[in-house]
């Protein structure tokens, strides 16, 4: 399923618009752009900022400080915290990650679309208090996730039989969880001033700028853009 958009780009001369195509990705391709598996909400590991998944906030400086130095030192990882050194902010805006859910969603722009894997956008989107909204969304889902995964470990049933029974506690939580991941992509409705990953997905476009296709990612979709001639 494709989703297009006409979007514009300015340039000296006029307005040029730009036909885009959103190509849906494989729960393999998340997986595949990824840096690391987010299970929890801070700096720990596997924390939504994670200096081994999501890069340190200083250039060529781990975050135990015991690699540090210049370019000669570019993509060294320190035996002892386990961070790769490099540009903090080249770092910070192409890092994705990735949340395994415990039982498969629908994406909100298709709902024949099934995913078990959400991408995690680069920390740099989630670093200013005007995103706070998106770390905070990520963590209500880490939060739901977790709570689904003790039921299926605790009634042992297969998750698409939980999902599938109508009346059952599990059905509510994953339907929660389902409003969440929406939220999260396309903000809260009838909110104007909500930031959402489509949003910023959007202002990166118009800007094409550095780091843009990580942002995509970040939502995980993937792009096809063609100039008309």
């Amino acid at each position: 399923m494709k989703r297009t958009a006409p979007m514009e780009s300015g340039k000296p001369g006029g307005v040029k618009a730009i036909p885009l195509a959103l190509v849906f990705a494989s729960d393999a391709e998340k997986r595949g752009w990824s840096y690391g598996r987010v299970t929890g909400a801070g700096i720990e590991p596997g924390g939504l900022s994670d200096p081994r998944i999501f890069g340190h906030d200083q250039d060529y400086r781990c975050q135990c400080n015991r690699l540090v130095g210049g370019t000669e030192i570019d993509g060294q990882v320190c035996a002892n915290c386990g961070v790769s050194v490099g540009v903090a902010a080249v770092q910070q805006t192409r890092r994705c990650a990735h949340i395994e859910l415990a039982a498969p969603i629908q994406h909100p722009w298709n709902v024949d679309c099934l995913f078990q894997v959400l991408c995690v956008v680069p920390l740099r989107l989630r670093s200013s208090a005007r995103d706070e909204a998106i770390t905070m969304r990520y963590q209500r889902i880490l939060e739901l996730d977790s709570r689904l995964r003790r039921m299926i470990e605790k009634k042992g049933d297969s998750v698409y039989d939980m999902v599938r029974a109508a009346d059952s506690g599990f059905r509510v939580l994953h339907d929660e969880l389902q409003r969440e991941v929406n939220k999260l992509i396309d903000g809260d409705v009838g909110e104007g001033h909500g930031v959402s990953l489509s949003t910023l997905l959007e202002m990166e476009f118009r800007r094409l700028g550095e780091g843009f296709l990580s942002y995509a990612r970040g939502i995980g979709i993937a792009f096809r853009i063609s100039t008309r001639v």
